[in-house]
């Protein structure tokens, strides 16, 4: 079923679920069976205690054509984007539906930070970015990790797939403040299910605000 150049046959009904469920079996035993925070914190360990968000040899570089020039709320100004996760990011670029259940056997639930980002020169967007994710990495070690990092048009983003929802979001929030981060920031969902769910990190701005 995954497979476009495997020849087409045609199914009988009692056939249709076993076919469905081996496929769905297939995916799933593809996808790593611990989580990215587990991963990452094992990462650290065996090099000595270095930032294992330093180590991209299993993240896919893409370059993406935007959208809208306007600060975006699906990523829809993204030009330059690296990922672990690159299937992830193309399913919720193409507006197909998605799960943080199709790309995560663990239970993980995928996120990302968006910032307006208004440095001078790309070096300086860089370098922000790159302060930003480092004190993110950090925030959610044990319960989540980063996945990804964005440029776009006039955004940043940093991706990162969360254990425990409910305090990575908490402990998310609490560091984005406590570094700065512009007053136009928000923690939105891969998931089509919570596309229309937003948390701002400053009170009284919302993503649709022009």
């Amino acid at each position: 079923m995954l497979d476009t150049t495997a020849p087409r046959s045609s199914l009988q009904l009692r056939e249709l679920w076993p076919t469905v469920s081996a496929a769905t079996l297939g995916v799933l035993q593809g996808l790593p069976e611990a989580s990215r925070a587990t991963s990452r914190t094992s990462s650290s360990r065996t090099r000595a205690g270095a930032d294992a968000a330093a180590s991209r040899d299993d993240w896919t570089l893409l370059e993406v054509e935007p959208l809208a020039q306007s600060r975006a709320g699906r990523k829809d100004d993204l030009v330059l984007a690296s990922s672990c996760t690159p299937e992830l990011l193309r399913c919720y670029l193409d507006g197909s539906p998605c799960s943080s259940r199709r790309f995560s056997r663990a239970g993980e639930q995928f996120v990302f930070v968006s910032y307006a980002d208004d440095e001078s020169t790309a070096e300086r967007r860089v370098a922000k970015r790159n302060a930003i994710e480092s004190a993110l990495c950090k925030a959610v070690t044990g319960v989540g990790a980063v996945t990804g990092v964005g440029l776009g048009v006039r955004s940043t983003y940093v991706d990162l797939a969360l254990c425990n929802l409910e305090t990575g979001l908490t402990r998310l929030v609490s560091k984005l403040r406590e570094v700065g981060a512009p007053a136009r920031t928000f923690i939105q969902f891969f998931d089509s299910e919570l596309a229309d769910e937003w948390l701002s990190i400053w009170p009284d701005i919302r993503l649709t605000e022009e």
